[in-house]
């Protein structure tokens, strides 16, 4: 593999996370989260990340003071 991506794209990590969660969830307050569960949330935790992730690009370039530039010319 060469190409990479971030953490929060990966969904391998969200689906880890929505597996800590159920598992908290079950023993906090004893409601059982089934692996199909596990899997759509996993999956929408991905989505909703993904969403905001574009709108705080937006919100940046909309308050950014200074032009995207490459340095050169």
């Amino acid at each position: 593999m060469t190409n990479y991506k971030s953490a929060l794209q990966s969904l391998t990590i969200w689906g880890g996370l929505a597996a800590v969660v159920a598992a908290l969830v079950q023993i906090i307050w004893g409601v059982a989260v089934s692996p199909a569960d596990q899997v759509s949330l996993g999956q929408h935790a991905a989505e909703i990340a993904s969403g905001v992730g574009g709108i705080l690009a937006i919100i940046g370039r909309i308050r950014a003071t200074a032009k995207i530039g490459g340095g050169r010319g």
